[in-house]
Order: structure tokens, then sequence, then C-alpha cells
């Protein structure tokens, strides 16, 4: 939690999460669970949406590459363990702890999105605003923002881990 405050200055910030698209060939659209056309994404190819959490330093912290393109990072987000985790704490009392996430996640008490339109002069000075870029320099430090390669969903697991023995050294 300490690398947010002295890296960003922002405290108690345990990572940032973002949805990245991972290009996979053009799946089957007659299969019976699972058809092609939900991992056709909005930016006009197939792929998995892969939920990463990332650390200030971009250690992987948290990985869920099991949804299909076509999924918005909010649902992904809804769904996920560690959004589940962190409501529990908070709902528990636990009250310093936040991830951050850009302007197509919910604003909610664990977890911080950018201010869109900052009006008052704390506003501007928080550097909330600058978030979203900051989240991105993260994933691409975790080496996964904008893959173009044919991936599944075991291939993406080993990358990060390799991705993660790589920032160990």
């Amino acid at each position: 939690m300490t690398e947010f405050q002295e890296l960003f200055n922002m405290p108690n910030t345990l990572g940032a999460v973002d949805g990245t698209h991972i290009s996979i060939a053009k799946p089957s659209i007659n299969h019976p669970t699972a058809p092609g056309n939900l991992f056709y994404n909005r930016k006009g190819f197939y792929s998995i949406n892969c939920q990463i959490v990332c650390s200030a330093k971009g250690k992987i912290i948290g990985l869920n590459p099991n949804f299909p393109g076509s999924t918005h990072d909010a649902a992904i987000w809804r769904a996920s363990t560690i959004n589940h985790f962190l409501k529990s704490n908070f709902l528990s009392g636990e009250r310093n702890q936040w991830l951050l996430g850009d302007k197509g996640y919910p604003l909610q008490p664990w977890l911080m999105t950018p201010l869109m339109a900052p009006t008052t002069e704390a506003e501007i000075h928080t550097g909330h605003t600058t978030t979203v870029t900051q989240e991105q320099e993260m994933l691409w430090k975790c080496g996964m923002e904008g893959s173009k390669i044919n991936f599944d969903v075991y291939i993406v697991i080993v990358a990060c881990i390799i991705n993660q023995k790589e920032l160990q050294k």
C-alpha cells in the first residue's frame, strides 16, 4: 500500500484495476455456451477481456481472464472476487483501502474513479484527475496493454507469471 504513497502521493491505495483486450482467433459462432460473437469487442476484434490489478510498481496482484471481449469492464468488476473482498472489508469497518479504476468503473467507497469535470480548487489539486494515465502506465508495465497476439486463458496466466518473475529480478 505504501508504493502508491511513495510514487504518486496516493495513500491507502492497493492497486489499479483495468480490463485489457487480448486478441484471440475468431471462435466458432455455433458454440453452445460461448458463441463467438460474445468475443467480438467494441474495438473491432475478437478478444478476451482480461481484468488485471497491478501494484504501483507493475506487479500483478489480481488477474481474471475469464470474460469474452464484449463484456464491459464494469460487469467484470461487479462479478470479481476482489470487488466482493473489498466490499466485505468495507462493510466490516475497513475504510482506508481502495483500488483505482478508470471512468468505465463505478465509483465505490473501495474503488476510486477519476473526477471527470473537477470544479473546486481541492478537486483540481487532488491529482486524481490523472489516475487514468497512471493506471495505464502500470498496465503497460505489466506487459498486457494493447496485446495483439492470439492467446488463450492459460497462455495469459503463464505470460503474467513470467512477467512477475522478470519484475522480481
